[in-house]
């Protein structure tokens, strides 16, 4: 990478930005052209679908004030590019918009590259980007990307349309289950106690009415997903209707593959080892609850497994016709990762 001229603390190099965006955090690295770390950031959502391309905006910017701070850089040292991949970052033409508004309220670099957050995860876990990426974070999402470039998309439509075995979906679920409970529309069948008190303790409650101001004044997404560690929580205590919506929501996850699973082209279904599927995203954490769901739906494609280990929220998958392997992957930016020993036996 050529240098540049610089005073700025003996910092020459060109230098840029990387952004992971999602539906309720985001993380940011600045580093040189040889991929040396100078500083990182965190900031809320940059789903330009939940908030807006200019709240979006606003937010990507706090993070690179906040990374040209933290390295100290003179307010001349312009930054060569900056590369976003964001939650919900699936439309070119609004791909476009924030670029746009971005390059002309804020200009943060000289050059812009945009894609989705499934496109981030697999260029950081495969060279070739040709595998399959599985998000379960505030939304879920999961992109088939062949050798050829060809993607094929399951899910991913956001809260109203989609994000089936998400955080979003998984908290919807209990609170909808609690609310048709105690109003004898739909009796759950199992005990309600546990998870009654996991919702109201989230959500520092004492009755199913102050809740409502999360959903309509103003709807608060990020804040009901966040309310899914605490159905994890109850899963752990062995709660059975908290461990029913952590299976569920493997049974969802695993049905993202199995759709796409025809679409996979036979060159990347051939390759030693199987088709590489990167999972990402908090829900991940929770493998104990969502492994048995997952294992069922997994079933039905005919694999096999052996005992392997796991590295959460981040790790692979590999699907072949007769195999399913799970194991270990060294992420970059990944800033919590839980290890477990998982017996899986399908």
């Amino acid at each position: 990478m050529p240098e540049t001229s610089s005073s700025n603390g003996g910092i020459g190099e060109d230098l840029f930005i990387g952004v992971e965006g999602g539906g309720t955090s985001s993380n940011a690295v600045l580093l040189t052209g040889t991929g040396h770390v100078l500083a990182s950031s965190a900031g809320d959502t940059t789903n330009m679908w939940n908030i807006g391309i200019p709240a979006t905006c606003d937010n990507i910017m706090q993070m690179v004030n906040d990374l040209r701070k933290s390295a100290q850089l003179e307010d001349s040292h312009q930054i060569s590019g900056i590369g976003l991949c964001l939650s919900g970052a699936d439309s070119e033409s609004e791909n476009e918009k924030l670029v746009d508004y971005l390059r002309e309220y804020f200009n943060p670099a000289a050059h812009y590259i945009i894609e989705a957050d499934t496109m981030g995860s697999l260029a950081t876990a495969l060279p070739d980007l040709a595998g399959i990426v599985l998000i379960s974070g505030t939304g879920s999402n999961c992109v088939l990307r062949n050798p050829d470039g060809t993607q094929i998309k399951s899910g991913g439509w956001g809260h109203l349309l989609g994000d089936e075995g998400s955080a979003y979906w998984i908290a919807m679920r209990a609170v909808k289950i609690l609310f048709d409970h105690d109003d004898n529309y739909r009796v759950s069948e199992f005990n309600i106690d546990s998870l009654r008190r996991h919702v109201f303790k989230f959500f520092n409650v004492t009755q199913r009415s102050e809740i409502l101001p999360f959903f309509y004044s103003p709807f608060q997404k990020s804040a009901i997903a966040n309310m899914a560690s605490n159905i994890a929580k109850g899963a752990a205590e062995n709660d059975p209707l908290c461990n029913y919506l952590y299976h569920d929501a493997g049974i969802r996850l695993a049905q993202h593959i199995k759709a796409i699973v025809p679409h996979i082209q036979s060159d990347l279904l051939s390759r030693a080892g199987g088709v590489p599927v990167v999972c990402v995203g908090s829900v991940w954490k929770s493998w104990e609850a969502l492994k048995d769901g997952l294992s069922l739906c997994c079933r039905e494609i005919q694999c096999k497994s052996s005992e392997t280990f796991v590295k959460l929220p981040v790790f692979f998958v590999c699907l072949t016709s007769h195999l399913l392997r799970i194991f270990a992957l060294p992420c970059l930016y990944v800033s919590h990762i839980f290890s477990v020993s998982v017996c899986f036996c399908l």
